[in-house]
């Protein structure tokens, strides 16, 4: 599969695009994190920074390595935009690669990398936006936890309101975008908006997506335009709709 980038495809190329979600301004970055200027926050979806093991396995799998670079790619975006406050729209536990499902038992994160993000919470506040259970918050690790949190009349959330929804900020649904260019097929994560609402990719490293043309996401936006703006390997790409393909 093709990478995408600039010198091989006619796209316009940043490394951030303004965007406006019911009136108000943000930053989608090549990241997948939404910055918030009025805010002074850094708006991240997904991090699946739990390592999951279960009885078969009997050990941490490859996503203790996933979470490190995470955490890495986290801190730089954190330093870009001199982010005061992380709002990390989150499940909390990431999937068990066993069966694709969520980890029940055994969910954990390394020493090291609980260290990594307590340096990094000394340095910004830290809001959880999650709707894991209450017997499993213990897998997110400092800052504060909360079902939803509002700012200027937009409600941040985990789980996208089913149906037409406005003033919403969301994750989750980890949307992402097909395209075909000079005979290549490119799939990526990508941002998903209509102007008053968003959907943000997962910022975990490897954590793939669901094609926005799918079921999941046509009662998003009905028949509502959209704003696509897919992640590459050296900027971000406003994709026009009709570009679109499906899986």
């Amino acid at each position: 599969m093709l990478e995408l980038k600039t010198e091989r495809l006619n796209f316009n190329e940043m490394t951030n695009l303004e965007i406006s979600i019911c009136g108000k301004s943000f930053l989608a970055d090549m990241s997948g994190a939404l910055y918030w200027p009025s805010q002074r926050a850094l708006i991240v979806a997904d991090l699946d920074l739990a390592t999951a093991t279960n009885s078969e396995r009997g050990a941490p799998g490859i996503l203790e390595n996933e979470t490190s670079e995470t955490l890495s790619r986290l801190a730089s975006v954190i330093d870009t935009y001199d982010a005061l406050r992380v709002i990390a729209l989150d499940g909390g536990i990431a999937p068990d690669n066993t069966d694709g499902t969520l980890a029940s038992q055994g969910a954990h994160i390394s020493e090291e990398d609980r260290k990594t993000l307590s340096i990094m919470q000394d340095h910004c506040s830290w809001i959880w936006v999650s709707d894991i259970p209450d017997d499993k918050k213990g897998v997110l690790p400092g800052g504060e936890i909360r079902r939803s949190y509002t700012a200027e009349g937009l409600t941040l959330c985990h789980q996208p309101t089913r149906g037409l929804a406005t003033h919403e900020i969301s994750g989750a649904l980890r949307p992402a975008a097909k395209v075909s260019r000079l005979g290549h097929e490119i799939r990526r994560p990508c941002f998903v908006s209509d102007g008053l609402r968003i959907i943000l990719p997962a910022f975990a490293t490897f954590a793939g997506g669901h094609n926005i043309l799918g079921p999941e996401f046509e009662p998003m936006f009905g028949s509502r335009g959209w704003d696509v703006l897919m992640l590459g390997h050296d900027g971000l790409f406003s994709i026009a709709p009709r570009l679109l393909q499906p899986d």
